[in-house]
């Protein structure tokens, strides 16, 4: 390399790197830059947001409603009445009454009827043992 390229490089690099530096610090150094927005947003925004009973909820301005198009309007108060859901079959009382009378009618007929069963059985029983002792009268 000749003395002339290499006083040049030497006088063009340092010029380049001062106008590098001098760009690079104006970049930075601007105020509206997207992430200070942001940074700045975000402080203006948390001020905005509050947790009320587990909902999110968020502060706007009347200008800011108005310039989204969100209109509000006051609630009547609603009472809220707990509800439970159950299935089944609702029976007339006379029905069940009869039921009942049906059910009580039916216990005495099944006590008669095993009480006839008990007799009949012992009259069997006689009867065969009489049959096998050839006791049965003519």
């Amino acid at each position: 390399m000749s003395i002339n390229k290499k006083s040049k490089i030497v006088f063009y690099v340092p010029i380049f790197i001062a106008l590098f530096a001098a760009g690079w610090y104006l970049i930075q150094s601007r105020s509206d830059r997207p992430d200070k927005i942001a940074a700045k947003d975000s402080t203006e925004t948390s001020s905005r947001i509050h947790v009320v009973d587990g909902i999110i909820t968020i502060e706007l301005s009347k200008e800011e409603q108005e310039n989204s198009g969100i209109t509000t309007i006051k609630l009547n108060q609603a009472k809220h009445q707990a509800q439970l859901t159950a299935y089944g079959t609702v029976v007339s009382i006379q029905d069940l009454s009869k039921d009942v009378q049906g059910y009580e009618a039916d216990k005495v007929q099944l006590a008669k009827s095993q009480e006839n069963l008990l007799i009949s059985q012992k009259n069997f029983e006689r009867t065969k043992s009489l049959y096998e002792k050839k006791l049965t009268s003519e």
